[in-house]
């Protein structure tokens, strides 16, 4: 097989960065992208608010990179990740297209071993594996499963996110790319319709995608916002699964509302709810009675 380093056909990848506000991560971000051993094809950074610093991130790596175009795209509607995404994949027309979230980082072969696993096993989608870490150092090492069935994406976490997703063109444009209507789990959501339309993927275990814990803004972080996003995503596949298998997702969505919840009535609702549904592998993912540090 040849080298993807000498051979560019085979390395024509658009990257898709969506930005909220973040330029101090930001920049790390792209730097993270200038310094791959495979050259994209095109870098998109696409930002759904009016952060003047972002631009100004975007500006400064353009002046420092000559091999490939950095593109900067600024919306106002506010209407999250996934409409960023897809419109900075449509935006770019490489074979192949990755996602990288503006508080994220890929070490420098990610691209090149995601390309280089395409190419060998002809499959749809590529994940890799996931550091997480914070100011604090790293935090955990998460790698996909490579047998996941539709129904184990929708019970449980895939362990894939945004930032670890590298597909083919043509399977972005057979979705529709992510679901605008989904404020958190559209990644998940994406990897789900991909396997349930019949896609196929391919994991590279290693840690090479390095997902940074913040306090700015971070949708995994327990918010209201995130509370319901867990409903949407619950509203719109659960008639596809039974009530058991949607059991984890029910305890996720009503132990996200009850620690947001701040009146007695709604958290005694919530935890009722989430006492209906606890299960012992839920339990696992987020305790039914939080630890006392």
């Amino acid at each position: 097989m040849m080298s993807l380093r000498t051979d560019p056909s085979s390395a024509a990848v658009d990257v898709v960065i969506p930005s909220h506000g973040r330029p101090e991560f930001l920049r790390a971000t792209v730097e993270s992208v200038l310094h791959q051993s495979v050259t994209p094809a095109s870098v998109w950074v696409v930002s759904d608010d009016e952060h003047p610093e972002v631009s100004t991130v975007v500006d400064t790596m353009k002046i420092r990179e000559s091999t490939f175009p950095i593109h900067f795209l600024s919306r106002t509607d506010r209407a999250g990740a996934s409409l960023s995404r897809n419109l900075g994949a449509k935006r770019g027309s490489a074979s192949f297209i990755a996602f990288l979230d503006d508080d994220d980082l890929w070490e420098p072969t990610y691209l090149e071993e995601a390309l280089q696993a395409l190419e060998r096993s002809g499959a749809d989608i590529v994940v890799t594996g996931i550091e997480r870490f914070s100011v604090r150092g790293v935090s955990g090492v998460m790698v996909p499963d490579g047998n996941l069935r539709p129904k184990d994406v929708f019970m449980n976490s895939p362990r894939v996110t945004g930032s670890s997703i590298v597909c083919r063109r043509s399977a972005f444009t057979t979705l529709g790319g992510f679901d605008v209507s989904l404020p958190v789990a559209n990644d998940r959501d994406f990897f789900l319709r991909a396997l349930e339309s019949g896609m196929t993927y391919v994991v590279n275990p290693s840690p090479l995608v390095r997902v940074r814990s913040h306090t700015q803004g971070q949708l995994t972080n327990p918010t209201h916002l995130r509370a319901a996003g867990i409903a949407t995503f619950l509203r719109k596949h659960k008639t596809k699964y039974t009530y058991l298998e949607s059991r984890n997702l029910r305890y996720t969505s009503a132990r996200t509302y009850l620690s947001v919840s701040s009146s007695m009535p709604h958290k005694a609702r919530w935890f009722a709810a989430s006492l209906f549904s606890w299960s012992p592998s839920a339990g696992r993912q987020i305790p039914l009675i939080p630890s006392r540090r």
